[in-house]
């Protein structure tokens, strides 16, 4: 028995670790972008949207995990999203960076944002967690294409747009009171997005019409 509970004690220990080891954020996205479609030589405005989920170990200063989603429904047309995986996020004392690559797109998304509010008012948010913690509530930044394409595979995209984010505070509490992963957030939004009508777009696969 007092083995028994010995175990019990230590299986409840690797339990708090494994939960204060990280936390998932989620921010909303979204921006434009304005650019030259070199086949056509016309000018193109691509409305962006999306979310940036990511897993922060703020021991090791930087994202374990993170994906970004991004989505637009075109003129008549419709609406598409893409995935990638190919995200860094590191934390800079009170500063965070975001780096996005969306090379299958011809692309790179950069954003930053300070941890806590400003001011000296570094309270804390309550996102799920037995503490508060000091997150970037917002980030900016732009986003950059050469000869790449926004959810139409028949573009070749040259210019650069304003990309902002905002901490979905609803849905990080969400994801850290359930013990959520990255990926389970990530495919609540997918299921989202094809219960109104999106498909996911890469650029092997043109665009359906």
């Amino acid at each position: 028995m007092k083995r028994l509970a010995m175990l019990c004690v230590f299986a409840a220990v690797l339990g708090v670790c494994s939960q204060s080891f990280g936390y998932v954020l989620v921010y909303d996205i979204w921006g434009q972008a304005k650019s030259v479609d070199i086949t056509t030589n016309a000018m193109d405005r691509t409305m962006i949207r999306g979310s940036l989920v990511m897993d922060i170990d703020e021991a090791q200063g930087f994202a374990t995990e993170a994906t970004l989603v991004l989505y637009s429904r075109m003129w008549r047309g419709p609406g598409v999203y893409t995935i990638s995986n190919s995200v860094g996020i590191n934390l800079y004392g009170n500063s965070v960076t975001a780096v996005m690559d969306t090379s299958s797109m011809g692309g790179q998304i950069i954003m930053t944002g300070s941890l806590g509010w400003g001011f000296g008012r570094n309270i804390g948010l309550n996102i799920g967690l037995a503490g508060r913690k000091n997150v970037a509530n917002t980030l900016d930044g732009s986003i950059h294409l050469n000869g790449g394409v926004l959810f139409d595979a028949n573009e070749a995209l040259v210019g650069a747009g304003t990309m902002s984010a905002t901490l979905n505070l609803q849905d990080t509490r969400d994801a850290n009171r359930n013990a959520n992963s990255v990926s389970t957030v990530v495919d609540g939004i997918i299921n989202w997005l094809q219960g109104r009508g999106f498909t996911e777009f890469t650029v092997e696969q043109p665009m359906p019409s």
